[in-house]
């Protein structure tokens, strides 16, 4: 029983439990920076609308997925850097859409009809193939103190129009991209006969306060360590196998890992969304984007949690009830003509 998992750059994984492939958020077309205006780190607004690179979209799922295909496209939260291609693989390759309700609006902006979607707000057992089953926790976006206004949970109130001339949808976190509603993360079981692998995933810079209830439009989702307890004791689980989740060197994402470390206890932490979410996907990660947290590394060490940081892009691993072993991924760097 092998789970294998490969890193597709930013905070996109593909995750291969048998038969099912689940691709975790779709973000492969890269806006530039200096698309982008307004807010404390000028995010706020898009100035013109974009539409999907489908060429590069297309040409990582053909490298990636093989002949199995890709089933989910599950996401964390709806920034453009986590969402932005999501309808295009549906579209490629007719997988569900499992996310917020933004990134529902976002993808039937984008011709992607309803019934292939499934909008999660926290709490909810999914059941996706035989002993493939995942639990889904309301969290918080976090960086509130570095960016407010793509911290607060925002959700779409409606489906955004496309650009009359483009087909296009502004990227901006106050445009057709707000975070939608906080984040979600995934506690994910798979077990045949008496052997289990878990894994929890999160893409939020950080969980915010842990202390604080997420409120949405005036419903409160619940505090997200409440939510993620309440999940593991619901899933009978007491510890994971692997946590993959915040990895910039910020004290709110520091904070985070120190905070959830304890409740999830992996055996494996692996490190994400440290890269550049504005490089050409082409590029790989470039030497001004590595890994580099001395405090999560720490929080890892002393929770015997074995740390894995990605290296390059397409870096693959295989999880087996007997840890975590890389795999050569040399082959679909060089079909994707990635360094």
């Amino acid at each position: 029983m092998t789970l294998r998992l490969t890193w597709l750059g930013v905070a996109n994984w593909l995750f291969e439990a048998g038969d099912t492939q689940i691709l975790y958020n779709a973000y492969f077309s890269r806006i530039p920076q200096e698309e982008f205006y307004g807010g404390p780190i000028e995010f706020d607004h898009a100035r013109a609308p974009r539409v999907p690179d489908k060429e590069t979209v297309a040409d990582v799922v053909a490298a990636v997925s093989g002949e199995r295909g890709i089933g989910y496209v599950f996401t964390g939260h709806s920034h453009f850097d986590h969402t932005f291609d999501v309808a295009a693989v549906a579209e490629l390759t007719g997988a569900r859409v499992v996310g917020s309700r933004s990134t529902k609006y976002q993808a039937l902006a984008q011709g992607i009809p309803a019934g292939q979607c499934t909008e999660v707000s926290g709490g909810e057992h999914l059941v996706l193939a035989d002993g493939l089953e995942v639990w889904v926790v309301r969290w918080d976006h976090g960086l509130a103190d570095v960016a407010p206004e793509i911290s607060e949970p925002r959700e779409l109130a409606a489906v955004p129009v496309p650009d009359p001339e483009t087909g296009g949808l502004y990227a901006g976190a106050l445009d057709a991209f707000p975070n939608g509603g906080g984040s979600r993360g995934y506690l994910f079981s798979w077990h045949t006969g008496e052997t289990r692998l878990t894994w929890f995933v999160i893409d939020a810079s950080a969980v915010g306060d842990p202390q604080r209830p997420v409120v949405v439009d005036g419903v409160d989702h619940g505090r997200p360590f409440d939510n993620l307890r309440d999940a593991m004791a619901d899933a009978g689980i007491e510890r994971v196998d692997l946590w993959i989740g915040p990895g910039m060197g910020l004290p709110d994402a520091e904070e985070s890992v120190a905070g959830a470390m304890p409740l999830l206890r992996p055996r494996v932490f692996i490190p994400h969304h440290f890269d550049s979410i504005f490089a050409p996907f082409h590029d790989g990660i470039g030497p001004d984007s590595e890994f580099s947290s001395p405090a999560i590394e720490d929080t890892a060490a002393r929770a015997g949690a074995s740390l894995h940081v990605p290296q390059r892009y397409l870096d693959g691993w295989q999880l087996t009830g007997g840890g975590l072993a890389p795999v050569d991924t040399t082959g679909l760097r060089r079909r994707l003509g990635l360094p």
